[in-house]
């Protein structure tokens, strides 16, 4: 796609590969788009996230940043929300039962965001300890000035019993 950031290439458990990136044309959405192989589009892509709630639109409208989970046979879409240079920034994430939706967005948006010295956290990963714990890798900024001067941060996450991503 042309007019297009932050690429996420996820492989589902059947050896499907399914690409997340966000749109720019016409305003910040998520599309999902399932791959014949790693560099091949198959059929058409599909929005899947697009910026509606009030978190996602306090410095700009954005949804960005798309990382997919799996877990118990649940899909969870990470994604941030909001200005990357922006104090507000966060983590959010919609959950489905098929890796192009529909997703539901999780009431408890944003599960990361400002608190106390934690400004604009955002646009992360997720990784597998060799403990097989899971760790947020994701960027913050230095100060509340709208830039880009930010710095790399790790944070554990887990999912609870019933299935949350904790914020």
């Amino acid at each position: 796609a042309t007019n297009a950031i932050d690429a996420h290439l996820f492989q589902d458990d059947d050896g499907k590969f399914y690409l997340y990136y966000v749109d720019l044309a016409g305003g910040f959405k998520i599309r999902g788009q399932l791959m014949k192989d790693p560099l091949t589009k198959q059929g058409e892509t599909t929005i899947v996230i697009r910026p509606t709630e009030p978190w996602e639109m306090i410095s700009g409208h954005v949804t960005e940043g798309p990382f997919m989970l799996k877990h118990k046979g649940v899909y969870y879409l990470t994604y941030s929300g909001t200005g990357a240079d922006s104090p507000n920034y966060g983590i959010g994430y919609a959950t489905a039962k098929s890796p192009l939706g529909p997703f539901t967005k999780y009431a408890g948006n944003p599960i990361v965001h400002r608190g106390g010295k934690v400004l604009g956290p955002g646009h992360h990963c997720v990784i597998e300890g060799p403990d097989k714990k899971l760790w947020l890798v994701y960027h913050q900024k230095w100060d509340e000035k709208t830039s880009f001067h930010r710095f790399l941060a790790i944070d554990p996450l887990w999912l609870d019993d019933e299935g949350v991503l904790p914020g």
